[in-house]
């Protein structure tokens, strides 16, 4: 305000308010005290724009040598007298208003706007800095998908009995396998990120759950509607940090998000794991790159004891790494190999002595859909007792997966996907070796074999799509189909995609798949898909069919 108050106290020297020697040869004292009182209400209008305020006023006032108190009196501009020998001596007064140079009015108005900004960031008036620090460090982010599922089973399927006998499940789990089944379902998400540093974030997710954490399916995060308006429960499925270094590595470890390239062959779209998982993503050249993972993930921690459990602990150990091209219009593939090694999930048979006792159970899984060979793995040292049921096999998978998507029709893409997988762990001498008599206990499947007599250990899925490359806006859509074949002990069925076979999922299925997408606004898109799903060796045999119709929301 400094220049501002040497802008006024010029126009008051101009007026002759302040003593300098050009204001000495003023002219004549009646248009002096005209000039001055015009001085007075243009500084009176100033302090009531808020240009100046009144102590300011007041101190040019007293820098000038006048009474402050003048600005409080009433303002009264004197009248001029009209030119001698006018006719009418009435007329009005004459108010004549001092020029102010346009420098002046510039002078003065930067510097009002210059104050007025700075106490504006002084006092953070609507800046983004006046929030919370740590709040521009949070990313949120959710979804929500509204699902009506249409399950149609087959007439000439076996028995509920007769199903949880062939695959070995508890008495009762198979409720459904000849009627039909609709219901509505909800997947509900909410996450958020939260940046630590340029480099370290932190990362964590809620999602809707339905039932006990005993019986809730790790796969899938829908629930039912339909259930008397009951609030859903809530869990925490991602919690997890993450380092990216400046040398195109990053570590993660906790709850993550899926760190490998697949389909949902091998892992269910919806699957978190727990764990740590190293990459590393170089690039050769401007078209090519390359990407490596290895990740060391608990999947059950079985404290040991002599006297009621000698189960291991059971853990994965995996490695993926692939090249990935993109061409001068965009068009990508990708090629990758992995080898998932799951270590300790193989049942165990418990021993004979003491008699009764269950020191292997925990060898079983904790969650199970359909397909694999199992065993009771306490058939010799309690077979009065319910059966506890272990996996018959090792699994080592080798996996190979690629996909390529061709833009040179942009808007429209094309996209091939193709996957294959082999149970390379699966060792049909080291089985009955390690499971004894209650190799005996193995259902036959179609061939009038078991599971370790006729080894089914093969799975590939191929999927073809055309349409936009995101689904983003109102009009966007991509038509899609495949087809899927996954043998009975090709991969742990407690892995594989669950919307297979009604809900219940597992191995032992193939399906074929056609589908949609529509975007309808930014955000917002609906699918239908239609699933058609086979037993391939299963006796009885387990068909259905579902169609899928899901509304998601997004943000």
């Amino acid at each position: 305000m400094k220049r501002s108050l040497a802008a006024v106290g010029t126009a008051l020297a101009l007026f002759g308010l302040l003593p300098v020697r050009a204001a000495a040869q003023a002219p004549a004292t009646e248009n002096l005290e005209q000039v001055r009182a015009a001085v007075l209400n243009l500084i009176r209008a100033l302090v009531d724009q808020g240009v100046l305020t009144a102590a300011k006023a007041q101190e040019m006032l007293r820098q000038a040598g006048i009474d402050p108190s003048v600005l409080a009196a009433a303002q009264t501009t004197p009248a001029v007298p009209p030119p001698a020998g006018t006719a009418d001596d009435t007329a009005k007064p004459v108010v004549r208003v001092p020029y102010v140079p346009e420098i002046v009015k510039d002078e003065l108005r930067n510097e009002v706007k210059q104050e007025v900004l700075a106490q504006a960031r002084a006092e953070r008036w609507g800046d983004p800095g006046a929030l919370p620090a740590w709040l521009s460090k949070l990313t949120v982010y959710g979804d929500a998908r509204l699902r009506m599922q249409m399950d149609r089973y087959a007439d000439n399927n076996g028995s509920p009995l007769d199903i949880d006998g062939y695959y070995q499940l508890p008495p009762g789990t198979t409720t459904v396998t000849t009627s039909t089944r609709d219901r509505m379902r909800m997947r509900v998400r909410l996450g958020v990120d939260a940046a630590m540093s340029d480099q370290v974030k932190v990362g964590v997710r809620l999602a809707a759950v339905q039932g006990a954490e005993s019986v809730q399916n790790p796969l899938s995060y829908d629930v039912d509607l339909g259930r008397y308006g009951r609030s859903f429960g809530v869990g925490w499925n991602l919690a997890y940090l993450q380092w990216d270094s400046k040398f195109q590595t990053r570590a993660t470890g906790g709850r993550m998000l899926n760190p490998y390239f697949t389909t949902d062959l091998v892992w269910a779209t919806d699957l978190t794991i727990d764990g740590v998982a190293l990459a590393w993503n170089p690039r050769f050249a401007d078209e090519w790159s390359g990407f490596f993972t290895a990740g060391f993930h608990p999947l059950r921690q079985s404290p040991s004891s002599a006297f009621y459990n000698t189960a291991p602990d059971q853990w994965l150990h995996a490695v993926q790494g692939g090249v990935a091209w993109t061409s001068y219009d965009d068009s990508q593939a990708r090629l990758a190999g992995a080898l998932y090694d799951f270590v300790g999930i193989e049942g165990q048979l418990s021993p004979a002595q003491p008699q009764g006792n269950a020191l292997n159970s925990l060898t079983a899984p904790l969650f199970r859909q359909l397909g694999n060979t199992m065993f009771n793995v306490n058939t010799v040292s309690n077979p009065a007792a319910a059966p506890v049921y272990g996996l018959a096999s090792d699994f080592r998978l080798l996996d190979v997966m690629a996909d390529y998507q061709f833009a040179g029709f942009d808007p429209l893409w094309l996209t091939a996907r193709a996957e294959w997988v082999r149970n390379i762990g699966f060792d049909a001498a080291e089985i009955r070796n390690r499971i004894g008599l209650a190799f005996a206990t193995l259902p036959q499947d179609a061939s009038g074999l078991n599971g370790v007599q006729r080894p089914r250990i093969n799975g590939y899925q191929v999927q073809l799509q055309a349409g936009a490359h995101q689904i983003e806006h109102w009009g966007d859509w991509q038509l899609f189909g495949g087809y899927r074949y996954l043998e009975r002990d090709a991969v742990p069925d407690f892995l594989t995609g669950s919307e297979y076979r009604g809900g219940f999922g597992g191995t032992d299925l193939k399906s074929t798949i056609l589908g949609a997408n529509i975007g309808l606004t930014t955000g917002t898109s609906v699918t239908l898909r239609y699933i058609l799903g086979k037993s391939i060796d299963g006796v009885p045999q387990f068909n259905v069919d579902s169609l899928f119709v899901d509304f998601l929301g997004r943000f």
